[in-house]
């Protein structure tokens, strides 16, 4: 009796094997195909980021036309300055995940002139609007930070659409370090759809250039499902020279 019933046993794990194994071997570990269109592209920073996604399609065998899953991962600026390399990501059903990457032309934000006015000319009411407008500028912007605070806080507790929150606001890399922007997502969350699902439709808006030293803003959110966009978290990128890492070392 003993020997049948270990028979039995042993022939029902080697079914459970077998049936392991044919999972294993049939599931899907193909990653999604990007095409991109040969098209010669210029972006201008701080514009809508659609003209990106114009002409790109994505194909995966066991899904099919996933074009309109595609996402623009990140954007950065070459050295040069006139030209940047745009990545493009994709997940498919089994969320195995396809990237591809163009070099476009690029044309940063305009920041114009400084007008440099004589001291002589310039008068004590001149001086006191520009004290005045500066002093309402800053409350402006401390108001609106609040005002961000609250409304993510509110968006936590009682809000059909996504919530998004990042690891951390502000991050430091030296000149021509490395940048992952989707590893400072700590989460994001939603009602109905996965962490999975929102994370395929995190949107980063802002530009950035690790090889140049300087203060960079990203301004990430995400979309769910029903087309409910998330609170909006910003990002505060500095890239720093070797001059400006020694500097901070040596007063600390």
């Amino acid at each position: 009796m003993k020997t049948k019933i270990t028979i039995a046993l042993a022939l029902v794990t080697i079914l459970l094997m077998s049936i392991c194994v044919v999972s294993f071997i049939s599931r899907d570990t193909e990653a999604p195909e990007i095409t991109l269109p040969e098209a010669d592209i210029t972006y201008e920073a701080g514009t809508d980021q659609s003209i990106l996604l114009q002409g790109v399609t994505a194909y995966d065998e066991e899904d099919g036309d996933l074009s309109d899953r595609v996402r623009i991962y990140d954007i950065a600026v070459l050295e040069d300055g006139v030209r940047a390399q745009v990545v493009y990501a994709v997940y498919d059903e089994s969320y195995n995940l396809g990237k591809a990457s163009c070099i476009i032309n690029y044309v940063a934000v305009d920041k114009g002139k400084d007008v440099v006015l004589d001291a002589t000319e310039e008068t004590t009411e001149e001086v006191t609007e520009e004290v005045t407008e500066e002093a309402t500028e800053a409350t402006e912007e401390e108001i609106e930070e609040d005002t961000e605070e609250d409304t993510d806080e509110e968006a936590e507790e009682d809000s059909p659409s996504p919530v998004i929150r990042l690891t951390n606001s502000e991050v430091r890399i030296e000149e021509g370090g490395r940048f992952n922007s989707l590893s400072y997502v700590e989460s994001a969350t939603d009602d109905e759809d996965s962490r999975e699902y929102l994370f395929r439709n995190i949107h980063i808006d802002g530009s950035y250039d690790v090889d140049t030293a300087g203060e960079y803003t990203l301004t990430y959110y995400c979309m769910d499902s029903d087309g409910n966009e998330s609170n909006k978290v910003k990002l505060k990128l500095i890239v720093q020279s070797e001059e400006e890492e020694t500097e901070e070392l040596e007063e600390r």
